[in-house]
């Protein structure tokens, strides 16, 4: 698994083709999305908590759990959208499960972001697997799949957005404000 990690990073096109063709894949994929979620939940759970009065960063169980739970949701969601999008609006040839392996193979870029000094360049890096992940995952041209990541990017925005208009999402924060 190791190394299919550190080809995954290395934008291997092989790689995910290898693990869209592959079932078998899937739990890793949901392993590697879970610890990259576990991850963001434990940076969500850490925060300046009002009632310490300056007395520095606290840590929320809370909101760790609602961090976790957020960002395997958003995993899934993502890779329901970004499947959606490229099927239907640029002929992808993909089913749900292939662009969910795809993808969660590109969650490995956010392991980069605990690596001191290298949490810089995360953002670049996990856009880029998610555009190899894509491109890949739905046998598209480059241009069909950064039209697809884009879409899917502004949809994922809204959708976001509407939940935490209404208060979904904003749980994790919460969590991390008011729990000890």
């Amino acid at each position: 698994m190791l190394s299919r990690i550190i080809r995954a990073l290395k934008l291997d096109s092989s790689l995910y083709n290898e693990v869209e063709a592959d079932p078998s894949y899937d739990t890793e994929a949901y392993i590697i999305v879970a610890v990259a979620s576990l991850l963001a939940g434990l940076g969500s759970g850490i925060g300046f908590n009002a009632s310490d009065m300056g007395r520095g960063l606290s840590f929320s169980v809370t909101g760790a759990l609602f961090g976790i739970i957020l960002a395997f949701i958003g995993y899934l969601v993502t890779a329901y959208i970004v499947y959606f999008v490229g099927t239907r609006f640029f002929g992808g040839t993909a089913d749900y499960g292939e662009m969910r392996r795809t993808l969660g193979y590109a969650y490995s870029a956010n392991f980069i972001s605990i690596i001191p000094c290298l949490g810089i360049i995360a953002l670049p890096w996990a856009i880029a697997t998610y555009f190899v992940a894509t491109r890949e995952g739905l046998d598209l041209d480059n241009g069909k799949a950064a039209l697809t990541a884009i879409i899917s990017w502004v949809v994922w925005m809204v959708i976001s957005l509407v939940l935490g208009m209404i208060g979904i999402g904003a749980g994790a924060g919460l969590g991390a404000m008011i729990g000890r």
